[in-house]
């Protein structure tokens, strides 16, 4: 299992160039991945200051 933080997160699902391969590898071959909601939070607070543009709603992305 790998606990991703919101970093994390958002490099893996938005611009995965970001992270390194030992960490894409890692997060790729984990048998479960999770996120915490507060990770959820952080983000739509992010896109709300517009410190963040997601392509696609907070609903849609979480």
């Amino acid at each position: 299992m790998v606990v991703l933080d919101t970093s994390a997160l958002v490099f893996w699902t938005l611009d995965p160039e970001r992270l390194s391969k030992i960490d894409d590898q890692t997060i790729t071959q984990a048998d479960r991945v999770c996120i915490s909601s507060i990770s959820i939070w952080e983000i739509g607070v992010r896109v709300k200051k517009a410190d963040l543009v997601l392509p696609l709603s907070i609903q849609d992305f979480a």
